[in-house]
């Protein structure tokens, strides 16, 4: 529960470090430069908010073998901030910008966490505003931060999303994959090593795949736009007749990079 409280932490800690230094916390030890704060602290903080944070974290690929670019949409005059948890072996890297050329001045950042490097990934603010792409090789890993308003990842071979029962990723336990299903589509289907559940865009469970794995041809019936998944394991997911493209937590960082739309589906 903690991880779904730490933007709200994150921007109480701003807060505290323009206060002058006899103004800070006063838990906080003689000459210290952090606060001391509880749960419970950050969770007061929290219920007075009125603006509740994200769901936490951003974007998450649980599994490992396929390679599943990022995609962030940057605005004009602002700089584009990722900060991404990868796991396993170290890879470079690969940033490139609306026309398809790779970035050449991104700056990333590597900070050593337990067993794995936190890398923070920053396009200048003069680059053009559109979608950027950043790839990290197969491993897996969480989008635990940034200022990215519009953030997918794309996975036409597929990917392992979800949570093991074991691991890493207690944070991103129980919540949803949101994907596209455009209008002229009768019918699409999903390839799954694990059931998952199954929702339309109007929230209502898919009862017809309730249990099953497998590949399943899923009818349309009128019900274009956002649908949804939940895994409650680490599942083998593809898509067949949509595309391969989704956003994770909330469905409004949902988008369509062009690269996706261009090719068929």
């Amino acid at each position: 529960m903690a991880a779904s409280h730490v933007d709200a932490a994150c921007r109480w800690l701003r807060g505290y470090e323009k206060n002058p230094k006899d103004r800070r916390f006063r838990f906080t030890s003689a000459g210290s430069v952090l606060p001391f704060f509880s749960s419970l602290y950050v969770l007061e903080e929290l219920a007075r908010d009125p603006a509740p944070p994200p769901v936490f974290p951003y974007l998450a690929k649980t599994g490992n073998k396929q390679a599943c670019p990022i995609h962030a949409v940057k605005n004009a005059g602002r700089k584009l901030e990722l900060v991404i948890h990868p796991f396993g072996p170290s890879q470079p890297v690969v940033v490139r910008g609306p026309d398809g050329q790779q970035l050449a001045d991104v700056r990333v950042q590597e900070v050593p966490s337990h067993r794995s490097r936190v890398r923070r990934i920053v396009v200048p603010a003069a680059h053009r505003p559109g979608t950027y792409r950043v790839s990290l090789g197969p491993v897996p890993f969480l989008v635990i931060g940034g200022n990215a308003e519009k953030l997918v990842f794309s996975c036409p071979q597929g990917a392992r999303l979800g949570t093991p029962r074991r691991g890493h990723f207690v944070h991103a336990r129980g919540k949803p994959y949101y994907f596209r299903v455009p209008r002229a589509k009768k019918s699409f289907a999903l390839e799954l090593s694990e059931p998952v559940t199954l929702r339309d865009p109007s929230g209502e469970m898919v009862r017809a795949v309730a249990g099953r794995k497998g590949r399943l041809e899923i009818p349309v019936a009128g019900r274009a736009g956002l649908w949804s998944f939940v895994a409650g394991n680490q599942t083998f997911v593809k898509f067949e007749g949509v595309p391969p493209v989704v956003a994770f937590g909330e469905p409004g960082r949902f988008f369509l990079p062009d690269e996706v739309r261009a090719q068929p589906h």
